[in-house]
């Protein structure tokens, strides 16, 4: 399948007789050649950016995924979280491809160590030191490639899990195009 839709297709339709049309009024009306030339830059200009626009649009509001079933699975032995799930096309466009961000978040400490409150100098507090462990991970797969409208695909994926994390949330973010 194509990376056009029907919307599309009629946005460039729509968005070349405009232009036609304006080009054809400042060749017939403007008698003068500066002007007449600036006036079919800023009208390819504008039809240019109104076209950009408008693909983004119409990409935002045909192209819609969710995902059902996602849940994670933690592995001990290799300290590694595998995620699996199913993503269905809700849209009305052929969905390319899908891309996952997903963001692993350690909970935050209850309790106050004494460590919080001993002297560091300004390298060690502002450079940080080599014993601060990460409180959150990102990474970005692509999950789904070639996905018609209503159609369903099954996905998995499997990332790094921080051995110092002792209960996380996680936080994801899917991007269809």
């Amino acid at each position: 399948m194509s990376y056009f839709n029907l919307f599309h297709i009629l946005a460039i339709i729509i968005i070349i007789a405009l232009f036609g049309g304006f080009t054809y009024f400042i060749i017939l009306k403007e008698k003068r050649v500066k002007a007449a030339i600036s006036l079919l830059i800023a009208n390819v200009t504008i039809m240019s950016c109104i076209a950009i626009i408008s693909m983004m649009l119409i990409d935002r509001y045909t192209k819609v995924a969710v995902i059902e079933s996602f849940q994670g699975k933690r592995t001990l032995i290799n300290e590694t979280i595998t995620y699996t799930g199913v993503v269905r096309n809700i849209g009305y466009g052929y969905i390319n491809s899908c891309t996952m961000e997903i963001e692993l978040i350690n909970a935050p400490v209850k309790k106050l160590e004494a460590s919080a409150f001993e002297e560091r100098g300004f390298f060690q507090t502002y450079l940080g030191s080599s014993n601060n462990q990460k409180s959150s991970i990102k990474a970005e797969f692509l999950i789904v490639k070639n996905l018609p409208s209503g159609d369903q695909k099954s996905f998995g994926f499997t990332m790094p899990y921080p051995a110092h994390f002792n209960n996380h949330s996680t936080k994801y973010t899917l991007d269809c195009k």
